[in-house]
């Protein structure tokens, strides 16, 4: 696998202080749907900036009738007024709809050594709850021998090793908390090259991939959230998506775009401190 790296510094891509946030609003004021009915993944730039320089969310892989946006069906607390939606149907022989975040001017977002915090919250509204939950990946590649694959969290694909997801209710899946109890499973050439880590099909925690890797020069080109390829239904949302590099932490909220009424509104208080600040 080729890929495009340029040279810029990982230091970069930090955010100005170690904890921030960023609004990721949706393409238009009612919220947004994406979706494709061919079995060719899809894409779309979710029109919002981000905390990483040139980094983007998109909408990802979308296939097969499956449809991921940003609406205001299950916000994540009383205070916002809008999540990451994620929806296939039953049945859909491959349906997928995934988000994913990706710096397509500097080819990657980081150093996987260099990874601090990794999180997100998550809501199974589906009824197949056993089957149903939102698959968390992260892509790694290493120029220094083109080594490639993703890190890939399944809390239903090995219930054994991880905390069973509970249904109608926020979770929260957080790789550095305490106990760092969460188990990954790698694919492509990464996972055939260190397979035999993973003894008997056990996954390893994130602590332990990063401890198998270190030193040597992996790179994350991107992450991603969403359902795929599978043919039972799922329905869920997402939102205070983190991730850090080197102690500087993004988080990325997820809401509908307000109006422009309210966006007039939301102006008002700026407007006032700026002819303040001229008188």
């Amino acid at each position: 696998m080729k890929i495009k790296i340029t040279a810029v510094a990982v230091a970069s891509l930090a955010v100005s202080s170690a904890f921030a946030q960023t609004t990721i609003y949706s393409n238009s004021p009612t919220g947004d749907a994406f979706t494709n009915a061919g079995s060719s993944g899809a894409f779309q730039t979710v029109a919002s900036p981000t905390g990483f320089a040139n980094a983007s969310w998109y909408y990802s892989e979308v296939k097969n009738g499956g449809i991921v946006g940003i609406d205001g069906a299950n916000p994540r607390t009383g205070s916002e007024n809008g999540s990451a939606h994620f929806n296939v149907a039953a049945n859909a022989l491959g349906g997928r709809a995934d988000m994913e975040l990706r710096d397509t001017t500097a080819g990657y977002l980081g150093l996987f050594d260099n990874v601090t915090a990794w999180s997100v919250d998550t809501y199974t509204l589906s009824g197949d709850i056993p089957n149903s939950a939102l698959n968390l990946r992260m892509e790694l590649y290493n120029p220094n021998n083109n080594m490639y694959g993703n890190l890939v969290f399944d809390p239903t694909d090995t219930p054994s090793f991880n905390t069973p997801v509970t249904g109608l209710q926020w979770n929260t899946f957080d790789f550095f908390s305490a106990g760092n109890t969460y188990k990954l499973n790698a694919t492509s050439s990464l996972g055939a090259a260190y397979g035999a880590l993973l003894s008997g099909g056990t996954p390893m925690t994130f602590a332990s991939w990063q401890s198998a890797l270190a030193g040597q020069g992996f790179l994350v080109l991107s992450v991603d959230m969403g359902w795929g390829t599978a043919t039972s239904a799922f329905e869920g949302y997402a939102d205070n998506y983190a991730l850090g590099f080197g102690g500087q932490t993004q988080t990325y909220n997820f809401e509908v775009v307000p109006e422009p009424a309210t966006m007039a509104v939301l102006a008002l208080p700026a407007l006032a401190a700026l002819r303040r600040r001229k008188k």
